[in-house]
């Protein structure tokens, strides 16, 4: 069977309950929880960028589904990535 990859197929399950990491090979980009929110407690999907400290961690955005905050750190993963390469102009 083949494969086609996708961010969806970048996540990993944490140990944590409704909790995963998503990767960029083998660097880990982003935290991806399932957390309740609002009045009815909806569910929704948490992203964060990365950081071994909770404090260091950025919010990236809520999605209403798993694939949707994969593709949503996905982007924002390569516009940082692009931002970094790019040349100063003189």
């Amino acid at each position: 069977m083949v494969q086609h990859w996708s961010p969806s197929s970048q996540l990993t399950r944490a140990v944590e309950p409704d909790t995963w990491f998503m990767h960029d090979d083998s660097i880990r980009i982003a935290i991806i929880r399932r957390v309740p929110i609002g009045v009815k407690r909806q569910p929704m999907f948490r992203a964060v960028t990365y950081a071994d400290n909770s404090e260091d961690r950025i919010l990236i955005g809520y999605a209403p589904t798993l694939s949707m905050a994969a593709e949503i750190v996905w982007q924002e993963w390569l516009l940082s990535k692009q931002r970094r390469i790019e040349p100063v102009e003189r």
